[in-house]
């Protein structure tokens, strides 16, 4: 069996040889769902194509809390023939979509066979992309995978509400548990300026409170303006 650091190394080597480029999402509020689809909504149109890879591993997957049934996961694929099987779903808004649910909570459970197994039928998936989203849910991230602890680059997405401030408090210090060393902090509100507004005084109450390093804000209205983010959160 491969030990925890070992598999986190081999996915931060991987995850840093691009394309594609690999970022982990965790969002914060109430209506974490709808507000993820809209990232991914303007994540693709200044990206190329895009893939989110959902572990949701204290939640619902995506497609649930939209009221769909859950898609057929990616652990799947330990018990087909075929290691180049397809899994991901492309959706009408553009972007792809990829069940790592069950994947996620068996990772540490697998022998090494079946770990690299995963891995590969994972990096089929994604290379298929220019943009691969790592995705922690609308829950708490406490118990993430290496997948979603991996990658280069972490955004935290709160919602413009109360519930969207005390989630994103409570993600960052799941973050810094986790070993996260910075994240790009963006806000998803209708009104600019009052997303501006709850963005500075978030980012405050996050370093203070944290200690974790925030190095880039904007409302998501503005994710255009600093895409690509060669260099943030890496």
């Amino acid at each position: 069996m491969w030990r925890h650091d070992d598999q986190a190394a081999t996915l931060r080597r991987w995850f840093r040889r691009e394309p594609p480029a690999m970022h982990s999402l965790y969002a914060a509020g109430r209506d974490w769902a709808r507000m993820t689809e809209r990232f991914m909504a303007r994540l693709v149109t200044v990206s190329g194509r895009a893939l989110l890879a959902d572990e949701a591993t204290a939640s619902v997957t995506l497609p649930e809390a939209r009221g769909v049934g859950r898609p057929a996961d990616l652990l799947l694929v330990l018990q087909t023939q075929s290691p180049r099987q397809r899994f991901d779903l492309t959706l009408r808004q553009g972007w792809g979509y990829l069940n790592l649910k069950a994947a996620a909570v068996a990772l540490p459970l697998l022998d090494e066979t079946q770990r690299e197994r995963l891995f590969a039928a994972f990096e089929h998936h994604a290379r298929r992309y220019d943009v691969v989203v790592l995705f922690g849910g609308g829950a708490s991230v406490a118990d993430a995978s290496w997948w979603l602890t991996s990658t280069p680059r972490h955004w935290l997405l709160a919602e413009v509400s109360g519930s969207g401030w005390r989630a994103a408090l409570e993600r960052a210090r799941e973050l810094v548990h986790l070993g996260v060393d910075r994240i790009t902090l963006l806000a998803d509100g209708a009104d600019l300026r009052e997303a501006a507004r709850f963005l500075a005084h978030l980012q405050r109450a996050i370093v203070r409170q944290t200690s974790l390093p925030v190095w880039q804000a904007a409302p998501l209205a503005l994710l255009d303006t600093f895409w690509p983010a060669e260099g943030v959160a890496a």
